[in-house]
């Protein structure tokens, strides 16, 4: 996993539109150590346990991050079995469907339900051979 310092993660919160007043106040601390200027007591303190806050956040959003890259590939994969089971089906039907006549007249049927189908080349696949309509 790729790391980043503390100055990274500062550049990246001033790109947010919106942001905490935890978030807005370790800017401005970060930008007062980068000009150079020395903190107080009080402020070094606020500035470690914001910082600390911050880092704790970061690991927050890229592990939320990263689970739904999970959830993505296993519902992609989920996806892709499910038609592939529906294809081996389809061609299992087919195949039935080649020798046996009612089941080839039934998947006619079914395919007329269909929007859109082209009968003709469902008629191919069949191995329908039908004479033209007069």
């Amino acid at each position: 996993m790729e790391k980043f310092s503390l100055e990274q993660r500062v550049d990246f919160l001033k790109d947010i539109k919106t942001k905490t007043d935890q978030q807005i106040l370790l800017i401005q601390l970060s930008e007062k150590i980068r000009a150079g200027s020395e903190l107080t007591g009080q402020e070094k303190k606020t500035f470690q346990i914001l910082a600390a806050a911050e880092k704790t956040a970061w690991r927050a959003r890229r592990a939320e991050r990263a689970a739904r890259d999970v959830f993505r590939v296993q519902g992609e994969q989920r996806r892709k079995k499910e038609t592939h089971a529906k294809i081996c089906c389809g061609l299992a039907a087919l195949q039935m469907a080649k020798e046996n006549e009612a089941m080839r007249n039934a998947l006619r049927l079914k395919a007329k339900e269909v929007k859109g189908v082209d009968m003709a080349a469902v008629d191919e696949l069949l191995g329908v051979n039908h004479a033209p309509s007069q």
